[in-house]
């Protein structure tokens, strides 16, 4: 118990450092457009974490921040991936598939999964289109592989996070409902890795900014 209590506790601190370096470049004016993105997706999530834990330290239900977080959370990293690409008709397909599955979380509450339900098919359906703006980038990077330094390529760091951390959690949130009628370990266990996994792609959002462009 102690172990997945740590784990948590990770989670949810892990993302002040790409907050604080993301602080910390804006202060010495060496932003650019990436390090402004991240510093404002860092915002979000710690505002969500601290909100989530008062909540919860109150023993108050907060499921319902999860319907918000979701659909903001895909809006905002759909953004970053959208001033990637110069062709019109990704951007146009990004910003659609946004729209789509703001709609689809609105359904989701009123017809599938309430309020006070934790929200898996929205989670699933993000993680798959998180995946599937990774892999797109993937394919444009390679297209032009002799032109490409991976090695300082900030998008392309992002993008690997991306895959393990939406990837690996999709498995988990697809069957998360599911689980709720087996023993309370296999959710504690579940729940540890998607922590882990959380933690994995805050530090990876620190390399990130540590390739990201400055002005």
């Amino acid at each position: 118990m102690e172990v997945y209590n740590i784990i948590q506790y990770l989670s949810i601190f892990s993302i002040l450092p790409p907050l604080i370096y993301s602080l910390v470049l804006l202060w010495q004016r060496q932003a650019g457009r990436l390090t402004w993105q991240i510093f404002g997706f860092s915002v979000f999530i710690a505002v969500v974490e601290a909100a989530g834990w008062i909540s919860s330290y109150k023993g108050l239900n907060n499921l319902w921040m999860s319907h918000v977080y979701i659909p903001l959370e895909y809006a905002i990293l759909a953004y970053m991936y959208l001033c990637i690409f110069n062709n019109k008709i990704i951007k146009r397909l990004i910003i659609g598939s946004v729209v789509l599955f703001f709609l689809f979380c609105a359904l989701d509450i009123v017809y599938l999964e309430s309020l006070t339900i934790y929200n898996s098919y929205p989670r699933v359906i993000e993680s798959v289109l998180m995946v599937l703006l990774s892999l797109l980038y993937f394919y444009k990077v390679f297209k032009d592989i002799d032109k490409a330094d991976l090695l300082t390529d900030p998008y392309f760091l992002l993008s690997v996070g991306v895959i393990v951390n939406f990837a690996g959690s999709s498995v988990i949130n697809s069957l998360f409902n599911v689980m709720l009628q087996y023993p309370a370990e296999i959710m504690l266990m579940c729940l540890a890795v998607l922590n882990f996994l959380n933690v994995l792609f805050n530090t990876t959002l620190v390399l990130v900014l540590r390739r990201a462009p400055r002005v």
